[in-house]
């Protein structure tokens, strides 16, 4: 048997050698791989294909593709929009152009049989209209059931009438399980058949009464809706038992500040002038006859693949403003204040600019609230005894609540206010159900004044007396630093000694 110079035997040591290396993500079955490419941007999935034969056209069947559209300076490191000179309009419209082409090309590509979540995220122009339409026929012919139409509009005073309408195709597909809109146009010629839908977005787009109810009414498993930038409604009543989260963010309305009437008089007459608008028609029709040209192949090859799977109804175009008149409710100011009746809801999240006159008529399930939301003030005191009345209603709405969350919104940040209000919470004689028999958390987010004789301190000494279970108040703040002052240390001492009602109640101090 044949050895080495040091004893050991000479086959084993052979076998022992290490084998050349072997590549482990390649062995992973086509499932996995494709799960993995989900999570990345659509360019990167495709730059896998350099990586070996096997990656080679993988990503064409990657379940998940998002597009988005980001113009930034040369700088890879700077986030910030991109300067509107002369020069960067001209590579923007490039960029459009590019972006529309590469979409169509991906999209011609897909050899996925279902493609699942569809996103895109870019700065839209009426030119392209009927691009997205493509691209929204195509999610319908792929069965998508999660779609983000993402839109941009760095003119905030534009027309809103030049806005995307989303096609009636969209309002009568029943897979749909996510749905994410923003800055579109909203206006169903027909009915609303959202059977699947579980989770709804709306960013930035007006919404009449009529038309919220009807969307509800046509989403049956419907589990959370997100508003954000909401305007046009007074009233959001909700039966569904299935919908159990609701998120508001930054209420718009009811009307503009005269900055605002002013700013708008300045671009109207701005647009008044007939020369340059035609010259920016004319760069935007360039704009979309060199995105039409540059896609040619990928767009045409992709309109005539889609006609031969599943066709939906086309609407014909509508007459300049219907939609945003007739089915967002344009032309009519909102009613002053919010009506919120939700049953079945379990978690409200309120977030930025709250409407005047916020009710909630019956939220008998809510469990879980968090308010971070502001209300107009104009810092006269009246306004913030106004502010309290506002908190203390929607306490007495909180029936069930066990988790409340509050922010700097509602405490008065100075101590030079009456009497009234700096001891308008300890003085208070009315009984919350929540505090009697449920409320367990309470966090506050931002706190940065520690007055003992400010509103705040009158708040928090409230709940620790009446709250009778209690059992944590959470307080991020941001003085625990090394520079933290006196005063400090001196109002959290006093904090620390107001009589609770619970005898599990902590009091935390966290950044």
């Amino acid at each position: 048997m044949r050895t080495t110079s040091d004893g050991r035997n000479g086959n084993r040591c052979s076998s022992r050698r290490r084998k050349p290396g072997v590549d482990r993500l390649s062995k992973l079955p086509d499932s996995v791989l494709l799960h993995i490419l989900s999570f990345l941007p659509i360019e990167d999935a495709i730059g896998t294909e350099v990586l070996s034969k096997r990656w080679k056209s993988l990503w064409t069947y990657s379940p998940s593709l998002i597009f988005r559209q980001y113009f930034y300076d040369d700088d890879p490191e700077d986030e910030r929009p991109i300067s509107h000179d002369t020069y960067t309009e001209e590579w923007i419209v490039l960029e459009d152009r590019n972006f529309v082409a590469f979409v169509d090309k991906t999209l011609l590509l897909s050899n996925c049989s279902k493609v699942d979540k569809l996103e895109f995220d870019f700065e839209y122009k009426p030119c392209l209209a009927s691009k997205v339409d493509l691209w929204t026929r195509f999610a319908a012919v792929k069965g998508t059931e999660e779609l983000h139409l993402l839109f941009h509009d760095e003119n905030i005073y534009a027309d809103k009438n030049r806005r995307y309408e989303l096609p009636q195709h969209l309002f009568t597909n029943s897979l749909f399980r996510e749905l994410n809109f923003r800055k579109c146009r909203l206006n169903p010629k027909g009915n609303i058949g959202w059977k699947s839908l579980k989770k709804l977005s709306i960013g930035e787009v007006r919404l009449s009464n009529e038309l919220l109810e009807k969307i509800l009414s046509s989403s049956p498993v419907l589990e959370m809706l997100e508003l954000y930038w909401y305007e046009g409604f007074s009233r959001l009543h909700v039966n569904n038992a299935s919908l159990k989260k609701l998120i508001l963010i930054s209420y718009r309305g009811p009307t503009p500040t005269y900055e605002e009437d002013e700013a708008e008089a300045e671009h109207d007459n701005e647009e008044a002038d007939a020369e340059p608008d035609n010259e920016e028609d004319e760069a935007e029709a360039d704009g979309a006859h060199g995105a039409e040209e540059d896609a040619a192949d990928g767009g045409n090859a992709l309109e005539e693949d889609l006609a031969d799977g599943e066709n939906p109804a086309e609407e014909d175009e509508a007459d300049d403003g219907h939609g945003f008149e007739e089915g967002e409710g344009g032309g009519e100011q909102d009613p002053e204040g919010l009506e919120i009746s939700a049953p079945h809801l379990q978690s409200l999240e309120i977030s930025g600019r709250l409407a005047w006159n916020c009710q909630l008529i019956n939220v008998s399930s809510l469990v879980d609230a968090k308010l971070a939301c502001n209300l107009k003030s104009d810092e006269r005191e009246e306004d913030a005894i106004r502010i309290q009345n506002e908190l203390g209603g929607l306490l007495s709405s909180f029936a069930h609540v066990k988790s409340l969350a509050v922010g700097t919104w509602a405490m008065r940040k100075d101590e030079l206010g009456s009497y009234e209000l700096r001891h308008y919470w300890t003085s208070q004689k009315r009984i919350f159900k929540c505090l009697s028999l449920h409320l367990k958390k309470v966090v506050f987010a931002n706190s940065s004044w520690f007055g003992y004789e400010s509103n705040f301190f009158s708040f928090v000494q409230f709940l620790l007396k009446n709250a009778k279970v209690l059992q944590k108040v959470i307080i991020h703040t941001s003085m625990l630093d090394d520079a933290m002052p006196k005063e400090f240390y001196v109002a959290a001492n006093k904090l620390l000694t107001f009589p609770r009602s619970s005898p599990d109640a902590v009091v935390m101090f966290c950044n």
